[in-house]
């Protein structure tokens, strides 16, 4: 779906800053929205990076080759194990998550759900795939989280 400038001014000014902020720091919008994106903010007052040091999110074609990590039954464990990844900076996707959610009978006949990380980073996703396994990021058992007491008491 295409906007125009006129459309994505109105949109980003319904906004709040927060917001607003948040779709710069995700990336992915089109040079066009991102112009318009820039003129709110810059509208507003609002503190902004210098364009050159944008970064926006990487995307599967910007990384190379995708190698498949592991595969899960479970899109959680995937998506944990994404964000883990993410965690010590190495990029990674989940792949046929949203199917296995939507139909658990699914999950075989796509290849279970897939953790994709890019060819330049395979060997420490492995290494840390490995620690994960071993339950080196396990919650401790003697955590009760039912008996916290609130701040102030």
């Amino acid at each position: 779906m295409s906007y125009s400038p006129a459309d994505l001014a109105q949109r980003f000014a319904a906004l709040d800053d927060d917001v607003l902020l948040e779709h710069l720091r995700n990336g992915g919008l089109t040079p066009e929205a991102l112009e318009v994106l820039h003129e709110e903010i810059a509208r507003r007052g609002l503190p902004v990076p210098d364009r050159e040091d944008e970064s926006p999110a990487a995307t599967p074609e910007d990384l190379g080759n995708l190698y498949i990590l592991t595969r899960a039954f479970d899109p959680t464990e995937a998506h944990l194990l994404r964000g883990l990844l993410e965690s010590e900076g190495i990029p990674a996707f989940v792949a046929d998550g949203n199917i296995v959610q939507n139909n658990q009978f699914l999950t075989i006949a796509v290849g279970f759900v897939r953790v994709l990380v890019p060819e330049s980073r395979f060997e420490e996703a492995l290494a840390l795939l490995k620690r994960f396994r071993a339950g080196e990021f396990a919650l401790s058992e003697d955590v009760d989280v039912g008996e916290a007491e609130p701040e102030g008491s």
